[in-house]
């Protein structure tokens, strides 16, 4: 996980910018709420947003989707 509690703003703004991308589904609140669950559930840290990520060698990565 990373810590995104300083960022979540500018990620939010930059979310907005795309405004045809909203108008079909509602990504600001999805994003900003999974941010959120992940920053308050997964670590024991305080974190008002969080970003996951994965590493996993080209190979092994996409043997997950076989």
């Amino acid at each position: 996980l990373v810590d995104i509690s300083n960022e979540i703003e500018q990620k939010i703004k930059a979310m907005k910018a795309h405004k045809s991308q909203l108008a079909e589904l509602n990504y600001l609140d999805a994003i900003t709420g999974l941010n959120r669950y992940r920053g308050s559930m997964y670590t024991k840290k305080k974190m008002t947003g969080a970003e996951a990520f994965c590493f996993a060698p080209g190979r092994e990565y996409f043997s997950l989707f076989d």
